[in-house]
């Protein structure tokens, strides 16, 4: 009876060991995905042609959308204390216009006005996401990753708005795309419904791998998975993008 139980003891040890090693897969609450995309998504200013409001937009003297409205609704994120999340913003008026986002310290109103006055060697790897803080939930490494994919998609002008990736976080929205989406070719949204693309984060030992399906019209379907490094700052370590459904739209922007 003794050995038994010590058995027992040691097969229940080497179980919990290995879930401990490789990881838990965690299958976030489906309403809190949809409602932190849609909420994201809600924040961003209808797209802008007028390129007299652009080009103020480039010089400083029209303010525009404030991005630290993002972490309003993501509320597992939160930027490194002292800095603030702002954006540069880039015109061509013959081709088209983005923001940039970055971070900054606190004290300068601008990000030219920190680079004038600091004149930071920034690394050729520098990101705003480098001062992002997660706070340890895999909420809060879903809520990077969709800062990630859509933090840069307002005031997009011409050519630009080719950056349309957007999450598809249940099935429902899913087969809303599929079954709305003007010009995708009925076997493509054949082979969209059978997807499985429920966003699922994976804490790892000291990364974090987060996977989500995207929908664009210049790509279709596709899964991307994020491995982050677990500890601030949470940098991303690889980025593998797989397309699950392919289509390439006809339309010009």
């Amino acid at each position: 009876m003794m050995a038994k139980k010590l058995i027992s003891t040691m097969v229940l040890l080497i179980v919990v060991v290995c879930v401990s090693c490789t990881g838990a897969s965690t299958t976030l609450d489906p309403a809190y995905t949809r409602e932190t995309v849609e909420a994201v998504a809600a924040l961003h200013p209808i797209g802008h042609s007028d390129t007299e409001f652009l080009q103020g937009l480039v010089d400083g003297t029209v303010e525009g959308f404030d991005t630290n409205a993002y972490l309003d609704v993501l509320t597992h994120l939160s930027v490194e204390e002292g800095y603030a999340l702002g954006y540069t913003y880039y015109l061509q008026k013959d081709f088209g216009g983005h923001p940039t986002l970055h971070a900054r310290p606190q004290a300068y109103r601008t990000w030219a006005e920190y680079i004038e006055a600091e004149q930071p060697d920034l690394p050729e790897d520098y990101s705003y996401l480098d001062r992002l803080v997660v706070d340890g939930t895999a909420e809060g490494f879903f809520e990077f990753v969709v800062l990630e994919i859509m933090g840069d998609q307002f005031y997009l002008y011409w050519h630009s708005a080719a950056n349309d990736a957007q999450i598809v976080y249940n099935r429902a929205r899913l087969w809303k795309i599929a079954k709305e989406h003007p010009t995708l070719p009925y076997g493509a949204k054949l082979r969209a419904r059978a997807l499985n693309v429920t966003p699922v984060v994976k804490i790892e030992g000291d990364t974090v791998v987060v996977q989500v399906v995207t929908f664009s019209d210049w790509g279709c379907f596709v899964q991307r998975s994020y491995t982050l490094s677990r500890e601030f700052p949470h940098k991303v370590l690889e980025l593998e993008r797989k397309t699950l459904v392919e289509y390439k739209t006809d339309m010009v922007i």
